[in-house]
């Protein structure tokens, strides 16, 4: 039999929706960094963004979780070693690093700290309910293998 040829209306059907879920994707993950952005907006108000940020906001948040994880990989092996014992004071220094990673990456959109640090925090307290359902989820589907 003959291989089927893709038509270029197929071809650029099969990029939107490609497109589509990688920006989904991305969306999904920023979730609980757009909700910590949105509400220090509302708490302090519109003029606490930088001129033209606005359209960044997604790379920013994504930004943002990448810092998160590189935090808290590296941040994980230097507590073990300042802490070996205490589990509750490394989550408190995990959470303080990862803390610091989220309001560094929000000082690009933010034009003060405070409202950085603000959401910041509603942002970390966010992955604190959005990082559980995602791991409960991870186990729910069958393994291959």
């Amino acid at each position: 039999m003959a291989a089927e040829q893709a038509t270029p209306g197929g071809k650029l059907a099969g990029w939107l929706v490609v497109g589509g879920l990688l920006v989904g994707g991305l969306v999904l993950v920023a979730l609980p960094f757009i909700a910590g952005v949105g509400l220090s907006v509302m708490i302090h108000g519109a003029g606490a963004i930088r001129d033209g940020a606005l359209p960044w906001i997604v790379p920013i948040c994504v930004l943002a979780l990448i810092s998160v994880m590189m935090m808290d990989s590296l941040a994980e092996a230097i507590i073990q070693r300042l802490v070996p014992g205490n589990k509750m004071a490394a989550q408190l220094l995990g959470f303080a690093a990862a803390l610091g990673g989220i309001t560094l990456a929000y000082g690009r959109f933010f034009v003060d700290i405070l409202p950085a640090l603000t959401g910041a925090f509603i942002s970390a307290l966010g992955l604190m309910v959005f990082i559980p359902m995602i791991k409960r989820s991870e186990r729910t589907f069958p393994t291959r293998g």
